[in-house]
């Protein structure tokens, strides 16, 4: 009688996976990064937020210690550069030699911030990564020092002459009340140092703009230390964009546009 033998085939299969399993694997690891990582990403865009709102929050009310530590002025900008004078001189470099690679250190509100980290957006990244997707969708990275930078015309003026509302006026001509903005996160291009439209320091005026690197639109800090969310139009340096669509009353009652640059400490309050 003939003996049959049965052999399992699963016994004398060669170890490991097959090639074809190997690619389904592959494949479905693939669709879960790609169902995943736009999540990750939008969580992380959002905690970044959080953090620089929180940012602007520490600088105002540092701005606002120090205020009240200089018979309500706030501290001084750009233009108060040359002046020895601690109580007025520059907020973000401080009196002379005060400079860029000093900042923020040097600056004239540090003692009350306590540390750098919160002068910068964990949004925008620098040594030539891509940053900030400002001015037309051009990508630029930060200076690695500062984000945030202060509406020059409220150099040295007092807390109670800067209006709780200021008015915002888009391209179209529509107008709307919004709480006025004292310091923002600016578009990196306007201080990452390249480019003709670049300057390092800490001042917010001119066609200077608003960041566009939180879901298109940047935040800003407010007078009565709120922090808001805006969307500005996105045009490189257009004389109708950036502070000069935004209007406040000064301390003598004057409609004044908040583009105008060159503004001396305590012009708010003298005009």
């Amino acid at each position: 009688m003939r003996e049959f033998r049965f052999h399992s085939l699963r016994k004398n299969r060669p170890g490991g996976f097959t090639l074809v399993e190997l690619l389904v694997v592959i494949g479905i690891i693939a669709l879960l990064i790609s169902i995943l990582l736009p999540a990750l990403q939008k969580a992380r865009a959002a905690a970044n937020a959080v953090k620089c709102e929180s940012n602007l929050r520490t600088l105002m009310l540092s701005f606002t210690m120090w205020a009240m530590d200089h018979k309500q002025h706030l501290p001084g900008t750009q233009y108060s550069f040359d002046n020895n004078n601690p109580d007025t001189a520059d907020w973000l470099f401080g009196p002379p030699p005060g400079n860029f690679s000093s900042c923020p250190q040097s600056g004239t509100i540090y003692n009350y911030v306590k540390t750098a980290n919160v002068y910068v957006c964990p949004s925008v990244q620098v040594n030539g990564a891509v940053g900030d997707a400002g001015a037309g969708s051009i990508s630029f990275s930060g200076n690695g020092k500062f984000d945030y930078t202060f509406f020059a015309m409220f150099a040295g003026a007092k807390l109670t002459s800067i209006p709780t509302l200021s008015t915002l006026t888009d391209l179209s001509g529509k107008s709307t009340q919004m709480p006025t903005p004292v310091i923002c996160q600016e578009d990196a291009y306007q201080f990452d140092g390249s480019g003709s439209h670049a300057n390092i320091e800490g001042d917010h005026g001119n066609v200077d703009q608003i960041t566009h690197i939180h879901n298109k639109g940047g935040y800003y800090a407010s007078i009565d230390c709120s922090v808001q969310f805006v969307i500005e139009p996105d045009i490189i340096a257009a004389y109708s964009n950036g502070c000069w669509q935004w209007t406040s009353r000064t301390g003598k009652g004057t409609m004044q546009v908040l583009g105008s640059a060159g503004s001396t400490w305590d012009w708010w309050d003298k005009n």
